[in-house]
């Protein structure tokens, strides 16, 4: 058989960067899922790729065309989605708990089971767009699935041996649904495969994937475009900051034998330390260590094992892997903190998602990263110290901040 790798990736590739250049219609506002962050998603999944025991092109293929596709639901226009049928058992397949969430939380964007978003819901008043927003993200791991099972098979794609590309869709739909951290690996479909003689290790790809996307957490996700966006972020779409505000102090996450590292520049003052917690606690901690403890912990036999650690203004070396414990259970704390026991400043903070979220959504989900964050975009230098403050006081990060600012060794 021809080698069919190359035409593949690139019918992936053109795909994406043709679908994901409609994401900022319908997210205006949250961080790019573009085809930007696309290609860094497959180029630090093919550095991550060289840990996998069974160095294979269909596996580096598989991975390609998922870290293209992964996020292409983002961009789709409303009824082309609800033409996909997603049914809510597709998703408890996978993910039990989740699927009980969704009806909980979101029962009135089903029918019969079937999820169904109207055109009008994105141009209701703030809340209702920001609700059916907030579910189409937690579902677009299977949203996207459900789209590369259906529009894939009839893209002009070509390649040696059209049957066999064929075959790959089942399993490349997997992977990118997999890359959900609610997914429940092998749940729904097998680890291990056979396609014409190939083994494929779809478990393994999805770890990698998983890890891959949440590495994409540096200022070149979107430093421009945040510069441009961020007086109207502060009115039409506070919740949104925290997503963009810490990125900002992040100037590289790179993998380097063996270990990932993640470069800060914080700069001085009560500025640079608000950054550092902004990035320690809720990039790292929220949105990082659970793919990088779920690929070290589930990898098995056939995943390396990678470590972690944090430079900060190009002179201090921390390695985080010894500190993992720690920074979760200083997250853990922080998460706890409510916007109402900050005073003035978690008020301010809260009337801000009110406007955009609703007040109980506000009062739900609003929390202390909330208020770091607007005041940072606010270059409240007042409202930064107490904030700090009250981390030190309630969650003791001063020892954390401290042992992570320490110069070491390199």
């Amino acid at each position: 058989m021809d080698e069919p790798w190359f035409h593949i990736r690139r019918g992936c590739e053109e795909l994406a960067d043709y679908t994901l250049s409609n994401h900022r219609r319908i997210f205006p506002y949250f961080v790019l899922h573009d085809h930007v962050h696309a290609r860094n998603v497959r180029r630090y999944s093919e550095y991550l790729l060289g840990l996998l025991s069974e160095k294979k092109q269909i596996h580096a293929t598989l991975l390609s065309c998922a870290a293209y596709l992964h996020d292409i639901s983002l961009a789709l226009p409303v009824p082309v989605l609800n033409n996909l049928k997603l049914h809510i058992d597709e998703i408890r397949e996978d993910a039990p708990e989740l699927a009980d969430d969704v009806l909980r939380s979101y029962r009135e964007y089903f029918e019969d089971g079937y999820l169904k978003i109207k055109d009008q819901e994105m141009n209701k008043k703030p809340e209702k767009a920001a609700s059916t927003r907030k579910l189409w993200r937690k579902l677009h791991p299977w949203i996207s699935s459900k789209y590369v099972q259906k529009f894939l098979p009839n893209m002009e794609v070509v390649v040696p041996n059209r049957s066999f590309f064929l075959k790959l869709i089942e399993p490349l739909s997997t992977v990118i649904k997999w890359h959900s951290s609610k997914a429940v690996l092998g749940r729904s479909y097998p680890c291990r495969i056979q396609v014409d003689g190939y083994e494929l290790y779809l478990c393994e790809l999805a770890l990698v994937l998983r890890l891959a996307d949440a590495m994409d957490f540096s200022r070149k996700r979107g430093k421009f475009l945040y510069d441009l966006l961020l007086e109207e972020m502060k009115s039409e779409a506070p919740s949104q900051l925290k997503h963009w505000a810490f990125k900002m102090a992040v100037d590289n996450v790179e993998y380097r034998s063996g270990t990932i590292t993640i470069d800060v520049s914080t700069g001085l003052g009560v500025e640079a330390q608000a950054k550092l917690l902004g990035v320690l606690l809720f990039e790292v901690a929220e949105n990082f260590l659970h793919d990088f403890e779920s690929f070290n912990g589930l990898g098995g036999g056939h995943l390396g094992r990678v470590g972690l650690r944090l430079t900060v203004n190009g002179s201090t070396i921390a390695d985080l892997s010894k500190a993992i414990s720690d920074i979760q259970n200083r997250y853990d704390c922080i998460k706890r903190i409510r916007l109402e026991s900050l005073g003035d400043i978690g008020f301010k903070a809260l009337r801000a998602l009110s406007q955009e979220l609703g007040e109980k959504e506000a009062r739900k989900n609003g929390d202390f990263f909330d208020s770091l964050a607007l005041a940072l975009a606010t270059n409240d230098e007042q409202a930064m110290r107490s904030l700090l403050q009250t981390a030190v006081n309630q969650c003791g990060v001063d020892g954390l901040l401290q042992w992570v600012l320490k110069p070491s060794e390199t």
